[in-house]
């Protein structure tokens, strides 16, 4: 009897593990990142116009379901930007604190929303800001992470609903983001 009660435990354990352990690692290996997601995450591009020059941003999101996910939306996204205008390595605070401000701006304006609250993040031993931004009228709640890896720019985003907003799930997903070293 103790040994099917044994196998039995054993069994839902492994059955619970799995359940909190089912997200994908998705690496991408051109980005030079590995990241966990839900599921795999659908890939795109889009061109974006700039002072500087045509753009190229490219994105890895997965869309959750309202009321059954905890986030209706993971994303990542990076961009290149030209050396000679965007190195993190060859910038002075000033200049960081410029394109920080500039890049939350652009999200809080593109998304007419309301920036909640900003701090400074080290991502991996890379200069970062944190925010958290309200709109729908304060219903939904995106999350984001901007790192700055020499002249690419990566984002990190979640949305979720009002209620269900500083969840486990966006946590895990901020903290697996990785960088790929060639």
């Amino acid at each position: 009897m103790n040994k099917y009660f044994t196998i039995i435990t054993i069994s839902i354990l492994s059955l619970a593990f799995t359940m909190v352990n089912d997200w994908e690692i998705f690496q991408y290996e051109a980005g030079k990142f590995r990241i966990e997601m839900p599921d795999l995450p659908t890939v795109s591009t889009q061109l974006l116009s700039s002072k500087i020059g045509d753009l190229e941003m490219h994105i890895f999101m997965h869309e959750g379901e309202a009321g059954i996910d905890d986030n209706i939306l993971y994303m990542l996204n990076y961009t290149d930007y030209p050396e000679t205008v965007v190195n993190a390595d060859n910038m002075d605070k000033a200049a960081m604190k410029t394109f920080f401000t500039n890049s939350i701006n652009g999200a809080v304006n593109n998304m007419d929303g309301e920036l909640k609250a900003e701090k400074e993040i080290e991502v991996l031993g890379k200069p970062g800001r944190e925010v958290t931004i309200h709109y729908l009228n304060g219903e939904a709640i995106m999350r984001m992470q901007i790192i700055l890896l020499k002249n690419r720019m990566f984002t990190l985003q979640t949305i979720a609903l009002a209620a269900n907003d500083d969840n486990e799930a966006q946590k895990r997903f901020f903290n697996s983001l990785e960088f790929i070293e060639n």
